[in-house]
């Protein structure tokens, strides 16, 4: 489970996403600006292909508001 301390600060994912795995679930964290709302976007898929090669209708997402 990925706690708020685990998490980089903001400006880090300004550049770029954080990817990582945990027990064979691999996750994918990335900033998501949509009309005048920005949120995190966590999406999560089962390993052990990367984010690109696995089917999209294996992988669930959700956004996360920040604060």
């Amino acid at each position: 489970m990925i706690e708020r301390k685990d998490l980089f600060s903001i400006p880090f994912y300004n550049k770029t996403q954080y990817t990582g795995s945990h027990l064979g679930m691999r996750y994918r964290i990335e900033k998501h600006v949509e009309d005048d709302s920005t949120t995190l976007l966590a999406t999560w898929w089962p390993g052990p292909y990367c984010f690109t090669a696995t089917p999209e209708e294996q992988k669930k997402d959700q956004h996360l508001r920040i604060f």
